[in-house]
């Protein structure tokens, strides 16, 4: 990545705000300051791969975000509705299905952000803490096409699709 002194400089007092009002964000001040000074601007790319992109996510990436996002918020409702007993049959940390994307590996992270906080779809995921910090696109497309499966018309989904849905 090339900078341009001024961009340097203004990246560089930028991060010693934030510095300054003990901001706890995921940029890490002091690494961009670092990577700045040392003349490793190709650092910041490697450290935070979700923020440089050369081009936009292909049709690909957001149709699977958004199917990803359907089936979560359809089985997160369905489990919800679920009576007392059978929802004792589901472990509550499998209760929230969708927990986000890899933030610095997986292109469906920022997708998934731009639909929830820009496009205001998907409303009931506003405020979720969107980085799962590891890879989650294989368990949610397996998970994707177990529900394609099960689904069929409308209303909740049957304590049985909702777990052959969570066990893919």
């Amino acid at each position: 990545m090339k900078l341009t002194d001024g961009e340097k400089l203004l990246a560089i007092m930028l991060a010693d705000v934030l510095k300054a009002v003990g901001a706890d964000g995921e940029i890490n001040a002091d690494f961009v300051i670092n990577a700045l000074t040392g003349g490793h601007t190709w650092a910041l790319k490697w450290k935070y791969p979700g923020l440089f992109h050369d081009e936009s996510p292909d049709e690909e990436i957001v149709d699977e975000v958004g199917r990803i996002l359907t089936m979560s918020r359809v089985v997160e409702h369905s489990i919800r509705e679920l009576s007392p007993e059978d929802l004792a049959q589901i472990p509550e940390a499998d209760r929230t299905v969708f927990v986000g994307f890899d933030g610095n590996q997986e292109a469906h992270y920022g997708v998934a952000r731009f639909m929830v906080e820009e496009l205001g779809r998907f409303d009931e995921l506003r405020g979720r803490n969107m980085n799962s910090h590891m890879p989650m696109v294989p368990a949610y497309l397996r998970m994707a096409d177990a529900y394609d499966h099960v689904q069929g018309g409308f209303g909740p989904l049957s304590l049985d699709n909702i777990q052959t849905i969570l066990n893919a």
